[in-house]
């Protein structure tokens, strides 16, 4: 008997793969962004204050620029840590604040905290 494998059965294995690479790929990105420069600090202002103006956090984060924030929150909303409220004004004033994923993210960082020994 040959051992083949079916078509079906080769399509169903590169359909798992597939998912097993984006899966992978999607925790690579999110690691990354992680590890970057800001973006810890923007997530323990959004933590602190609940809900913050994009003129708030550049002032409670020192040296960061406005591109770079711009960047990184966008980044984060993409991975639905945080969102943002967009209201229809003149200026236009946009408000961030954690998602209940956010929320978790940081219940998540009391817990490293506490592995290491820090709390």
């Amino acid at each position: 008997m040959e051992n083949r494998m079916t078509i079906e059965k080769y399509i169903q294995n590169q359909a798992i793969s597939d998912i097993e690479d984006n899966c992978l790929k999607s925790t690579q990105d999110f690691l990354k962004l992680l590890s970057s420069k800001w973006t810890i600090n923007i997530l323990y202002v959004l933590n602190k204050n609940s809900i913050k103006r994009f003129g708030e956090l550049k002032k409670e984060i020192p040296g960061i620029t406005s591109v770079m924030l711009s960047s990184t929150l966008r980044k984060l909303e993409k991975f639905d840590v945080i969102s943002r409220k967009q209201f229809n004004s003149i200026p236009p004033q946009v408000e961030y604040f954690l998602t209940e994923k956010g929320k978790k993210l940081i219940f998540i960082f009391y817990e490293i905290d506490t592995w290491l020994g820090k709390i």
